[in-house]
């Protein structure tokens, strides 16, 4: 059976990630969003996104600042889950 350490161990992981594929969308939605890979990204992280533009519509604010939300949000989660654990 799993440890309680190595269930927020594998949450930690994902998170990285989900935060890895948020940052790599970011980039290439400013290079090329019309490729197979931007819209494969763009599917991904859209439903992050999602209650973000509900609070901040992206043609209001003039940026779209889901991206850095999410982020936020998951670090602040991760942090939360494991204090002291992300030094």
């Amino acid at each position: 059976m799993l440890g309680m350490a190595s269930v927020m161990d594998a949450l930690i992981v994902v998170m990285r990630l989900v935060a890895g594929v948020v940052v790599l969308d970011t980039l290439v939605q400013f290079v090329r969003s019309d490729s197979p890979p931007g819209r494969f990204l763009r599917r991904l992280t859209l439903p992050l996104y999602r209650p973000v533009h509900a609070v901040v519509d992206p043609e209001r604010a003039g940026a779209d600042f889901a991206p850095m939300v999410v982020i936020m949000v998951l670090i602040l989660a991760a942090q939360a889950m494991a204090p002291g654990h992300l030094d």
